[in-house]
Formats: C-alpha cells, structure tokens, sequence
C-alpha cells in the first residue's frame, strides 16, 4: 500500500466518521431534551401537590 492510497483510505475514514458523529450527537441532543422535559415536568407537579 503506497502514500496515495493510505491519504484515500484517510479521507474515506474520516468522511464516514463525520455523518456518523453528526447523527450520534442529533441523538444524544434528542435524548437530552427529552429527559429535560421530563425533569421540568416531575418538578412542576411536585410543586403543585
């Protein structure tokens, strides 16, 4: 395996590692926001009893 093909075999890796992170922390974001909610809303009942 020469130089030129190490630098594609590179840049694939790395542009598959971005769509993945991407969709990674779109998931953890959605999660987040979720428990969030869920956090908010526990409290308010609890404030209302």
């Amino acid at each position: 395996m020469d130089l030129t093909q190490l630098a594609n075999l590179g840049e694939f890796i790395g542009g598959v590692a971005v769509p993945v992170t991407v969709i990674y922390l779109a998931a953890q974001l959605r999660h987040n926001s979720r428990t969030s909610r869920f956090s908010a809303n526990v409290a308010l009942h609890g404030k209302l009893n």
